[in-house]
C-alpha cells in the first residue's frame, strides 16, 4: 500500500495531540509550581525512605534514575528482522539436546516416558 502524501495546508493530525488526563496536568502543575519545591520534599522523603530501607523507595528511584532491568535474554522483545535461520536452529537444539536432563525432559514432553 502506498502513502499518499498530504494536500497543502492539509496537517498529518487533524485532531492534534491527545490531552493529558485532568490528573495528571494537575499533578505536573503542582510539583513543577514554586519553584518545583513540592516535587524536592517529595523526593527527599522518598530517598529518606529508601535510606531506611524501604525496598519499594529504593526500586522506585534505582528506576526511575537507572532504567528498568531487563530480567532475562527471554523477556527482550525480539526484533521481527532477528529471524533465526535453520541452521541456527539446528545448531541451537543440538546444543540443548547434548545436555541429559534437557534431552529426558524433552522426551517426556513428546512422548510421555524416559529414553534410554
Amino acid at each position: 500500500m502506498a502513502l499518499k502524501p498530504f494536500k497543502p495546508g492539509q496537517s498529518g493530525n487533524p485532531g492534534g495531540r491527545p490531552k493529558k488526563p485532568m490528573v495528571d496536568r494537575m499533578l505536573e502543575e503542582a510539583l513543577t509550581s514554586n519553584d518545583s519545591q513540592t516535587a524536592k520534599v517529595i523526593a527527599g522523603k522518598l530517598i529518606e525512605k529508601a535510606r531506611k530501607g524501604n525496598l519499594a523507595a529504593i526500586k522506585l528511584i534505582a528506576e526511575r534514575t537507572e532504567g528498568r532491568p531487563q530480567k532475562n535474554a527471554a523477556d527482550t522483545p525480539q526484533k521481527a528482522d532477528a529471524q533465526l535461520t535453520q541452521e541456527q536452529i539446528q545448531a541451537r537444539l543440538t546444543e540443548l539436546l547434548s545436555s541429559p536432563e534437557v534431552k529426558e525432559q524433552f522426551a517426556r514432553l513428546l512422548f510421555g516416558k524416559e529414553i534410554q
